[in-house]
């Protein structure tokens, strides 16, 4: 982001806040779609908190995690130059 741009911050997990290896994951994933894609120089001197709760985690969080802050930013009417999505993918042997 360019001086005087918006920052962002995440959090994520069941219970965010707290300390989750997994829950941090999620929020670095989060936090970096989210600083690729918004439009921060239109929000100088801003912060831009994302918060992600986790209910139920039965894999594919992360990207769940992605996908739901993306809407979320869409519905709150934050520009973005795209929207962003995520999926995981699995190889079974």
């Amino acid at each position: 982001s360019g001086a005087g741009a918006a920052g962002v911050g995440c959090t994520a997990g069941h219970n965010p806040g707290a300390a989750d290896r997994r829950a941090a994951e999620y929020a670095r994933q989060v936090q970096a779609a989210a600083e690729g894609s918004l439009i921060l120089e239109l929000y100088p001197r801003s912060a831009i908190e994302i918060v992600c709760t986790v209910l139920s985690d039965g894999g594919g969080t992360g990207a769940a995690c992605v996908n739901a802050a993306s809407l979320a930013l869409i519905d709150a009417g934050v520009a973005m130059r795209d929207v962003v999505c995520a999926c995981t993918a699995g190889w079974g042997g």
